[in-house]
């Protein structure tokens, strides 16, 4: 049994969700918003996009991954406001997002957090854009206002 245990942390350590940075809904849900993919823990998704995030969210957790996600005010997840535990979706006003283990909470408030942008926008209509291919004018042409 001893080697299991051994292994947990490491299974931890290496799993990533996906966090989502909601333009135009507190609520997460029935607007447009950008994707961070497989963003490991305590890694920040940011946009540089001069936009207020009136939400965050973590989707695709590991199964058996309990996680905590965090909002942030500034662009570098320096400053983390953590969801009530087992909260996926954050309403605020946030630049960045990040996410940690339940068991690392304390940890991931003074952890520095390496910045990923978001490599996904999808339209409130359902329509996905991968961000790589679109210009950003076109994009922010689409978030409401």
């Amino acid at each position: 049994m001893k080697c299991l245990f051994q292994l947990i942390p490491l299974v931890t350590a290496v799993s990533a969700v996906n966090v989502l940075l909601f333009a135009g809904s507190n609520r997460c849900g029935d607007a447009s918003y950008f994707i961070c993919t497989n963003i490991s823990r305590f890694q920040c998704c940011n946009s540089m996009l001069p936009v207020i995030f009136q939400s965050v969210a973590i989707q695709a957790a590991p199964e058996g991954v309990n996680a905590t996600l965090y909002g942030s005010e500034d662009t570098q997840c320096s400053f983390k406001t953590p969801a009530r535990p087992g909260q996926t979706c954050l309403p605020g006003r946030w630049n960045s997002a990040s996410w940690s283990p339940t068991t690392a909470v304390a940890e991931a408030r003074s952890q520095e957090a390496e910045c990923q942008e978001p490599d996904h926008f999808v339209h409130e209509n359902g329509t996905i854009y991968d961000l790589a291919e679109v210009k950003m004018e076109d994009v922010l042409r689409m978030i409401p206002q």
